[in-house]
């Protein structure tokens, strides 16, 4: 047997994006939905555009029939109401809310690739349910994530990956709606931490309606999450003269650093900025 060919981590990388999750553009800026321009060689195929086959469906599958589809029945904080009513978690806390989000996320993706319309159904009505009861500005979600200081604004973000999904799947036009609503009709600076992951939905609802300030807020919420990380040590790898810097590995959260060390590939995406399209680069490169 030969033995297999050498390939090191971003070349799979690449390999996978633009074998599973893309399609090569024919230009360098290309047209979006929205009538604006975009930059970039790929973008990405819908949920569904490829198909789980053999071992991998087999295991969606018996993800979609297994823990996924029973976790609301188990244990807290699936079983809670995080998502469901506008009241705080026993906990005090707010991570209830973005652990429901990512089994939004998952099980949602999951029923559609599998086509299991019982999962199907009972993900999306949580999330058609919390863009249903908004609050009167538009925020979406309960009152204690619209603080300014002490809670985690990223909580969201995973649930709205659920929602974005969702919308590509079924053309619901109450969640770009939702969303653009929810992030311009909010007077919150998004700066602290890892509050930049929200720039991904910002620029998708972007992408569907054109509105510049969804544009103009996504970079202004990268120049101030770079200003707050740059005073501390810590949070160098996040900055952008960490992603540029030295190629040392970074030893941090792998999940928060995959969702913030994409951020500058998807602005770089809408505004053609090199520098942006360097940082994911070399921030990947670690």
């Amino acid at each position: 047997m030969k033995p297999p060919l050498p390939i090191d981590r971003r070349e799979l990388l690449a390999l996978g994006v633009t074998t599973a999750v893309s399609t090569p553009a024919l230009a360098q800026s290309i047209g979006s939905p929205s009538g604006e321009r975009r930059y970039g060689r790929f973008e990405p195929l819908t949920l569904g555009a490829v198909k789980p086959k053999g071992w991998l469906r087999a295991e969606l599958l018996r993800q979609s029939k297994g823990v996924t589809s029973n976790l609301q029945r188990l244990y807290h904080p699936f079983s809670g109401w995080a998502w469901i009513e506008d009241r705080p978690d026993p906990s005090g806390e707010w991570w209830p809310w973005e652990v429901r989000g990512y089994w939004a996320d998952g099980s949602l993706r999951c029923a559609a690739l599998v086509g299991d319309e019982k999962l199907f159904d009972e993900t999306a009505s949580v999330v058609r349910h919390a863009f249903r009861t908004a609050q009167a500005d538009g925020d979406i979600g309960p009152s204690l994530l619209k603080v300014q200081q002490g809670v985690d604004r990223r909580a969201p973000v995973s649930f709205f990956r659920a929602a974005m999904a969702l919308h590509d799947l079924t053309g619901d036009p109450a969640i770009v709606d939702g969303l653009r609503r929810h992030y311009l009709g909010s007077p919150y600076r998004y700066f602290m931490d890892r509050d930049a992951c929200n720039i991904e939905a910002m620029l998708w609802t972007y992408d569907r309606t054109g509105e510049s300030r969804l544009l103009d807020m996504a970079s202004e919420s990268w120049r101030a999450v770079q200003a707050h990380l740059g005073q501390y040590q810590w949070a160098v790898p996040f900055t952008e003269a960490g992603m540029l810097g030295s190629a040392s590995p970074a030893g941090l959260h792998g999940v928060t650093y995959a969702e913030v060390t994409k951020l500058p590939a998807l602005l770089f995406r809408q505004t053609g900025d090199a520098r942006e399209f360097a940082m994911a680069g070399h921030a990947h490169d670690k």
